[in-house]
């Protein structure tokens, strides 16, 4: 009896002396890959409102990145509708700007003119212009020899004629001014850093400029950003709207900003969740297992395959089936430009309607910004038990199996799970989520003529880096199934992968391929 009471004291003991700091392990979660639906930019009330009874209706919720300067009573009631039923309110800054913001008063315009982070001003529209940090020697920087004549560019090396494209930023060392490009009537107009037009003095022949790196060369100094964070939870507060978690950055004519700032300023000061910068966003932007999570956070970019934006829905629900194939999470960005949209406004809407119920008829998850933020990155995620897509599974319609593209007359069977490749066909997959690092194991069973050749390539995107590949070949047997496998090694880094299989000397026959990492072998 003294032995039970000492071990019942030493366990209730043990509940108090846990330190105060110590949290529990976030609990591992299934790589089950889905969508977010996000719109951005200030609406007409009634395209927020119709919304989200649709999103409602099904069962789902939204994202809306929210422009916060303007904000009248109406939006804002709106807006907090909407955000107690669920839906989530981004940050796309007090006035989709970085380097520049309108004040709201006279009284907020004088005081905020004389903060140091202020270039210069202009009195008759209350608008601020911000200093910017320039690296001017930065190692991606392009020296060349150009002209200004009445603010055009002209001069310049024919090779740098794509690249001097909208909104790049050019600097010229003798004056120490950048001036960004508009490209207008097919020439290359000159414009100050904040897409003032000027008057920009012509050169005395060609002088030295610098064709600047567009995202990292020029950056907001820290104090810019906490400004803007302040404006925007201010903002926020007077609209009764819950502070947003989510930073978006706006597109347009700025550079855009690097993820370390973001979650230096926004993230560690700030409580931000996550983001969608543009630098170190690359194509599979949103994934499980990340090597560097703290910062891939806030490179949550959007994909803008939407039908408001010269796509159409059928061409958005074969991005939303490939994804979820591929074990790739995915945000889905539209501006609501209805007018683009072929039919209208009831078009549109009704079009959404029937994706939502698609979406829902097939089990696709469907999250807000910072769902997918918290389980991506705030959570240890569980291997699969198999990364290759099956070969049977055609949720769109259109006759592939989801995640994969058939090349050079490849064919598909979904019936039985088949593939045909014609010699030279392939059969491919780009950026295959869901992978782990280290060794692992693939198969797949083959069809084909007597040393007919298969050839297999793993080209893996690393996270920061430069992608590598592994490629593995074998010589059939010939006329019965055969089993082509082998082992990979994933490398540090690696977030996808790319699969190409393909048939080089003639024709073969392709069912079952698997990946697994070596733990569920």
């Amino acid at each position: 009896m003294r032995r039970i009471h000492s071990l019942f004291l030493s366990a209730l003991l043990g509940v108090f002396l846990i330190p105060a700091d110590a949290v529990e392990p976030a609990a591992p979660v299934r790589r089950n890959a889905g969508i977010c639906f996000r719109f951005d930019d200030n609406q007409p009330l009634q395209n927020w409102e119709a919304l989200g009874e649709l999103f409602e209706k099904h069962g789902f919720r939204m994202s809306l990145a929210i422009v916060s300067q303007d904000l009248n009573k109406e939006a804002a009631e709106t807006l907090r509708e909407l955000s107690r039923k669920g839906h989530t309110l981004l940050d796309h800054l007090p006035n989709h700007a970085v380097y520049h913001h309108r004040a709201h008063t006279q009284q907020e315009f004088e005081a905020f003119s004389k903060l140091p982070i202020v270039d210069h001003v202009d009195p008759k529209s209350r608008t601020l212009y911000f200093k910017y940090e320039l690296d001017a020697n930065h190692p991606g920087r392009k020296p060349f020899r150009g002209e200004i004549r009445n603010g055009e560019l002209i001069g310049y090396p024919e090779s740098l004629r794509r690249h001097l494209s909208f909104t790049r930023k050019v600097l010229i060392p003798s004056t120490g001014k950048v001036y960004g490009i508009l490209i207008r009537d097919g020439k290359k107009m000159m414009h100050s850093f904040w897409w003032e037009t000027i008057d920009i003095p012509d050169t005395n022949g060609p002088t030295d400029m610098v064709l600047l790196p567009f995202n990292s060369a020029i950056q907001p100094p820290d104090a810019l950003l906490r400004f803007l964070a302040e404006r925007t939870r201010e903002n926020f507060r007077s609209a009764g709207l819950p502070l947003p978690r989510t930073w978006a950055q706006p597109g347009g004519w700025e550079c855009f900003v690097e993820p370390e700032r973001i979650a230096r300023i926004y993230g560690r000061e700030f409580g931000y969740l996550c983001g969608s910068c543009v630098p170190r966003a690359t194509a599979q932007t949103c994934c499980y297992n990340e090597p560097d999570p703290a910062i891939q956070r806030f490179c949550m970019r959007p994909d803008s395959t939407s039908p408001d934006n010269r796509g159409t829905f059928a061409e958005m629900k074969k991005r939303i089936a490939d994804a979820v194939a591929r074990h790739v999470p995915t945000v889905f960005l539209s501006h609501l430009q209805i007018r683009r949209f072929p039919g209208g406004r009831e078009a549109f809407f009704q079009g959404y309607d029937e994706l939502l119920a698609w979406v829902k008829q097939h089990n696709i998850p469907v999250k807000t910004h910072e769902q997918w933020a918290e389980e991506l990155y705030d959570h240890p995620s569980l291997p699969l038990e198999e990364v290759m897509p099956p070969l049977t599974v055609d949720r769109n319609g259109d006759g592939i199996p989801d995640g994969y593209d058939l090349k050079n007359g490849a064919k598909s069977d979904l019936r039985t799970g088949r593939v045909s490749l014609p010699a030279g066909g392939r059969l491919q997959i780009t950026n295959l989520g869901g992978i782990d690092r280290g060794p692992g194991r693939f198969s797949v069973e083959v069809k084909g003529p007597a040393g007919a050749l298969v050839t297999i390539e793993f080209r893996y995107m690393i996270r920061n880096g430069k992608p590598s590949a592994e490629r593995k070949t074998f010589r059939l047997k010939g006329n019965s199934w055969e089993s082509c496998s082998g082992t990979l090694s994933v490398p540090s880094g690696a977030v996808t992968l790319h699969y190409t299989l393909s048939a080089p000397e003639a024709p073969i026959e392709i069912r079952s391929p698997k990946l697994k990492s070596d733990s569920r072998s």
